[in-house]
C-alpha cells in the first residue's frame, strides 16, 4: 500500500532471510531477493502496523486470520 513493504517472501535455493517494518522492500532486494513482476490480487497488503492491519480488515481475510482476529470470515 505505501509501496516498501514486502508483502510475500519465499525462499528458492538460498535461506530465507526476512525484514520487517518501512522499508522492508529495499532490505529484501538488497538480500538478493527478486520482485514479482506480474499482478497478484490474493497479494493485496503488508502489515507492519494495526493502521495496515485494520486496513486489511477491510479488504477481507480469509479463514485463519478471521480466527485469530475475531473477526467473521470475508474473502474478496
Amino acid at each position: 500500500r505505501q509501496g516498501t513493504g514486502t508483502t510475500l517472501l519465499l525462499a528458492g535455493t538460498g535461506p530465507l532471510e526476512p525484514r520487517f517494518g518501512g522499508g522492508s522492500a529495499r532490505a529484501h532486494s538488497a538480500s538478493g531477493a527478486t520482485p514479482l513482476t506480474i499482478t497478484a490480487e490474493s497479494l493485496r497488503a503488508d502489515v507492519d502496523t494495526a493502521d495496515d492491519l485494520a486496513h486489511v480488515r477491510t479488504l477481507g481475510v480469509g479463514k485463519r486470520s478471521s480466527t485469530l482476529l475475531g473477526t467473521p470470515c470475508v474473502v474478496m
